[in-house]
């Protein structure tokens, strides 16, 4: 492998960890906080029953409730200024100009590859490869319909 595609290959890692990452802080706030509804609603609605009496007798699922809803509310500004920093990140770097890099990338695997014919062999009799010419080998092709 060359130094540019190994070059392509680790820019591709270091944009997919980044996006791995953002989507990470967001399924593990919206996991933590459907299982926090889920619990809330089985436990106080559905075992409890939505009285008072509950609140007053059952202390232990107050107590769990409440420490999960500060659990939730802090991974919930975890998640959003994780978001500030990374959109402060974008705006600054397109105030100085700054732009991804992959397109150019693409842009440039796209030239290479233009320029880069694949070259055609063909076993020779003697057990050699030959380079062949797409023209002689469509010319062959005719020759054997005939």
């Amino acid at each position: 492998m060359s130094s540019p595609e190994m070059d392509e290959l680790q820019l591709y890692e270091a944009i997919r960890k980044n996006i791995e990452k953002r989507y990470e802080f967001r399924t593990q706030f919206f996991g933590n906080l459907v299982s926090f509804i889920i619990f809330v609603f089985l436990v106080w609605f559905i075992w409890l029953g939505p009285s008072m009496y509950a609140f007053r007798t059952y202390w232990f699922a107050a107590l769990i409730t409440g420490g999960w809803a500060i659990g939730v509310f802090t991974h919930f500004i975890n998640w959003v200024f994780f978001e500030m920093r990374e959109s402060a990140i974008r705006r600054e770097m397109d105030r100085y100009g700054l732009r991804p890099v992959l397109p150019q990338i693409e842009a440039e695997k796209a030239k290479r590859e233009n320029t880069q014919r694949e070259r055609l062999v063909r076993l020779t009799e003697d057990g050699e490869l030959e380079e062949v010419n797409e023209e002689d080998i469509s010319a062959e092709k005719r020759r054997s319909r005939a």
